[in-house]
């Protein structure tokens, strides 16, 4: 599901572990291309090979939970690797990191979805990509284009919650228990834990 494909820059995972390959002293923080290709090695390291650009994988965890659930030890190391990496650069850059998802929530969550897969209808997970898509991008744009707070955790929450909200209705059609399961997903696993008190 693509409820947080607008958060490329933004949402580049990062969360110290020890257990990572990658850090970002291999890594030019300040180039984009460099940045990425560190996190798809976290990934790529671990043998999982990704068929989503790494500023999309948070959406690959919610558009194909059976192949994160086919090993998800692995996956959650790769998360919470890629998720140091953009600790370390944000961190680097003098930028707050509570903008992003923290790991053992991460990891709660991925073991939340693999315990409901079996109720998630997938097939109609994949028809609605683009009408997420485009749900998500057009209500961030206009958060974007008609607010007056500049303040990059103010925008990162509001933006995740209007991926929320688009998960709940572009999936309401869906079958099972699908909008549900991945709308909770979003926002108790996958939204950063200092939204709770920013748009409160």
């Amino acid at each position: 599901m693509a409820v947080v494909n607008f958060f490329c820059g933004l949402f580049v995972f990062g969360m110290l572990c020890g257990c990572c390959l990658a850090t970002a002293t291999d890594v030019d923080c300040k180039n984009q291309t460099s940045l990425l290709q560190a996190q798809e090695n976290c990934f790529s390291q671990l043998g999982l090979s990704l068929d989503v650009d790494i500023g999309q994988i948070q959406n690959a965890i919610q558009d194909n939970p059976d192949f994160v659930c086919s090993n998800p030890g692995a996956f959650k190391s790769g998360m919470s690797c890629s998720l140091t990496v953009a600790r370390s650069c944000l961190e680097s850059a003098g930028v707050t990191t509570d903008i992003l998802p923290q790991g053992d929530r991460i990891s709660a969550g991925i073991d939340y979805l693999c315990d409901h897969s079996q109720d998630l209808d997938t097939e109609c997970i994949q028809q609605t990509k683009p009408a997420l898509q485009q749900c998500a991008t057009s209500g961030t744009v206009s958060l974007l284009s008609g607010n007056t707070n500049t303040n990059v955790t103010y925008i990162t929450c509001k933006s995740f919650e209007i991926a929320v909200n688009c998960t709940r209705d572009i999936l309401a059609s869906c079958a099972h228990q699908t909008a549900d399961i991945l709308a909770y997903y979003a926002e108790n696993y996958a939204t950063p834990a200092v939204c709770g008190t920013v748009l409160q």
